[in-house]
């Protein structure tokens, strides 16, 4: 009776377990058939090669992403004369872009350095990290998700990345939705620009929390160090003013420029012409353009 028992839940297991292979397989399949170019999609899984070599990584959340969207990739690569690889990633904190770039390398690829455009909210809540939904977006492959699978990812984050991919949106637009980028501002709104503030700090400020994932980004720099990656760090113009946890993210940015692989400059201020932004938080195409060749062109 027992031995019966136990068989019958061995083949519960065994079939529960091959539909789900069999399942994944199929998407697995089914979203690889596509190929974008970088400036063609906001998925980073996409953009990342196999066995290639850069002079570039750019990370970041939006602030980073920005490079890349609306074909500004190619003039920011023709105007720094570098090969570029974007790993950024709308809203992502330091958990998130850590995962992509582990799978940067997982792939064979190589590069020279790394340009993170940083934002002293990331430091601050799970929501821009570990919760962070980041993979709706994103191709599903069997290597990045067994990576996934033993990390710190949230499980609801992992079971998303799985669910997504039977939406309606991702079956009808995939990953080629992209933001437009194009128009620009003609004045600066106090109220949104108070609100947007608001909104990306969700946790409030927290010591406790802003310790948590600077330990963590130590991490990714030890992780760049072994790649023989020079890093740097920057802090990208806005109209959102001197953001709470600026203070402590340049403190601690100016601590670990101490090692001679690690630059840091800070642009927060540099440009305060709405006409170069298409909204509060972010460049426009112009203003990418503007950025690039007057400030980015000129880092050693």
């Amino acid at each position: 009776m027992i031995r019966r028992f136990a068989k019958n839940i061995f083949y519960f297991l065994f079939i529960n377990v091959a539909i789900i292979l069999a399942i994944l397989f199929y998407i697995n399949k089914r979203d690889n058939k596509n190929n974008y170019k970088q400036f063609e999609t906001e998925s980073v899984i996409y953009s990342i090669p196999e066995s290639k070599t850069f002079d570039l990584i750019i990370m970041g959340s939006s602030h980073g992403r920005m490079f890349t969207r609306g074909k500004n990739h190619l003039n920011v690569e023709k105007i720094l004369n570098k090969k570029i690889v974007n790993i950024s990633k709308s809203a992502a904190g330091i958990v998130p872009e850590f995962e992509f770039l582990k799978y940067f390398y997982k792939n064979g690829n190589k590069a020279s350095e790394i340009w993170y455009f940083i934002d002293p909210f990331i430091f601050y809540s799970s929501k821009w990290n570990e919760e962070l939904y980041f993979l709706t977006d994103e191709p599903f492959r069997f290597d990045f998700f067994f990576q996934i699978l033993f990390s710190n990812l949230t499980s609801e984050v992992k079971y998303n990345y799985i669910k997504s991919k039977f939406s309606t949106e991702w079956i009808d637009f995939n990953a080629s939705i992209l933001p437009e980028t194009e128009s620009k501002l003609t004045k600066i709104d106090s109220t949104a620009v108070q609100k947007r503030a608001i909104s990306v700090y969700p946790s409030g400020l927290s010591e406790e929390v802003f310790d948590k994932y600077s330990s963590v980004f130590k991490q990714l720099i030890m992780f760049a160090n072994a790649k023989e990656l020079k890093i740097t760090f920057i802090i990208p113009p806005t109209l959102l003013g001197f953001l709470p946890g600026m203070k402590e993210l340049k403190l601690f940015l100016k601590n670990i420029k101490k090692d001679d692989s690690i630059s840091y400059f800070d642009f927060s201020e540099t440009i305060k012409n709405p006409a170069y932004y298409y909204n509060h938080d972010h460049l426009n195409n112009n203003g990418v353009d503007f950025f690039t060749k007057k400030y980015l062109s000129h880092i050693k």
